[in-house]
C-alpha cells in the first residue's frame, strides 16, 4: 500500500506541470461552463453572477494559476503558449479580470528575454491590447461593435465612468443610511460556505450596489472600507495593503517561498478592486485548506508506510 502510493506521488512530481495544467483548465471551464460565447448574439453574462454557479471557481484558478507561473516561471515556449491559450479561452467567454495580472507575466517574461524590443513596438502591441480588452468588454456587455461605441467606451473607461459612479453609489447610501460599521466584513464569516450549500447567505457589496444602483462594478479597494468607517476607513485599509504588499515584495526578494504568495497577491489585485477585499478572504480559505490537507495527506502517507 505504501509503495503504490508512493509510486503514485513520483508520477505526480514527474508530470506535475501536465497536473497543474489540467486543473487550470478544470478551474477555467467551471468558472465559464454557464457563460455565453461572446462570439453568439445570446450572450448573457456570466452564470456565477446570477448564483447558477460556485463563484469560487475563480479563486481556485488564481491560486492554482500562480502556482503555475512560480514552478515553471514560464520558462519555454510550451508554457508561454499555454498561458496565451487560457487568456483566449477566458476571452471568448467574456472574462478578462482574473487572466489580466496573466497578461503581465507574459511581458515580464518577454522583456527579460535578450530581444531587442523598440519603443514604438512595445506603445503599438500596449495599444492593440488595450483595444482588446475593450472590444472584449464591449462585446461582452451584448453592445454592437462598431466605431462609435468603441470610442464611446474609450472615453468612458479613461474617464473612470463606472468606477466613479459606483463610488458615487457608495457615498450616497451612506449619507442616506449611515455607515455600516464592519457589518460587510463581518458578513465574509456567514459567506464561507459557498451558495450550493447555504443558499440564505448574505450578499456581497458588489452585488448589493448592483441591484441596488445599477452600478458595474469597480471602486470596492475602496468602497467598502468607505462604506463601513468611512474615509478614515479608507486611509487605514489603503495604508494597511499597501504596507502588507511591500513586506511580501521584501521577503520575496529575499526569500524564494515567498515568491509564490506575492505572485497570488498580484492575481488578487484586479479583482479585489472589483469585488473587494473578500477575494482575499477566499483565498485565505482555500490556502489554509489546502495546507491542512498536505498536513493530514503527509500523516496518511507515514501511517501507510
Amino acid at each position: 500500500m505504501g509503495f503504490s502510493f508512493t509510486k503514485i506521488q513520483k508520477q505526480i512530481t514527474k508530470n506535475k506541470t501536465l497536473f497543474l495544467e489540467i486543473l487550470i483548465l478544470f478551474f477555467s471551464f467551471m468558472i465559464n461552463r454557464n457563460s455565453s460565447n461572446i462570439l453568439y448574439n445570446s450572450y448573457h453574462g456570466d452564470g456565477y453572477v446570477d448564483g447558477e454557479s460556485f463563484g469560487g471557481w475563480s479563486v481556485f484558478f488564481i491560486v492554482t494559476m500562480a502556482f503555475y507561473i512560480y514552478k515553471t516561471n514560464l520558462e519555454n515556449r510550451r508554457h508561454l503558449f499555454f498561458s496565451i491559450a487560457v487568456i483566449l479561452y477566458w476571452f471568448l467567454f467574456g472574462n478578462r479580470g482574473e487572466v489580466f495580472p496573466l497578461v503581465f507575466f507574459i511581458l515580464l517574461k518577454i522583456s527579460k528575454t535578450n530581444l531587442k524590443i523598440k519603443s514604438w513596438k512595445v506603445l503599438l502591441y500596449g495599444s492593440f491590447g488595450v483595444a482588446v480588452f475593450m472590444i472584449n468588454g464591449l462585446m461582452r456587455s451584448g453592445t454592437t461593435f462598431n466605431f462609435s461605441t468603441f470610442l464611446g467606451s474609450f472615453f468612458s473607461n479613461f474617464t473612470g465612468t463606472p468606477v466613479t459612479y459606483s463610488l458615487m453609489a457608495v457615498v450616497y447610501h451612506t449619507e442616506r443610511v449611515g455607515f455600516a460599521y464592519g457589518i460587510t466584513f463581518f458578513e465574509y464569516f456567514l459567506r464561507s460556505l459557498p451558495s450550493f450549500i447555504q443558499s440564505e447567505r448574505p450578499g456581497d457589496l458588489s452585488m448589493f450596489l448592483v441591484k441596488e444602483y445599477s452600478t458595474l462594478g469597480g471602486t470596492h479597494f475602496i468602497g467598502e472600507p468607505y462604506f463601513n468607517f468611512g474615509i478614515l476607513g479608507v486611509f487605514f485599509f489603503m495604508h494597511s495593503f499597501s504596507s502588507l504588499f511591500l513586506i511580501i515584495e521584501k521577503k520575496a526578494r529575499a526569500l524564494y517561498e515567498y515568491r509564490y504568495i506575492f505572485i497570488v497577491l498580484i492575481f488578487l489585485g484586479t479583482r479585489t478592486v472589483w469585488y473587494g477585499y473578500i477575494t482575499f478572504y477566499k483565498t485565505f480559505l482555500l490556502l489554509s485548506f489546502v495546507l491542512i490537507f498536505l498536513f493530514i495527506l503527509k500523516k496518511f502517507r507515514f501511517s501507510l508506510i
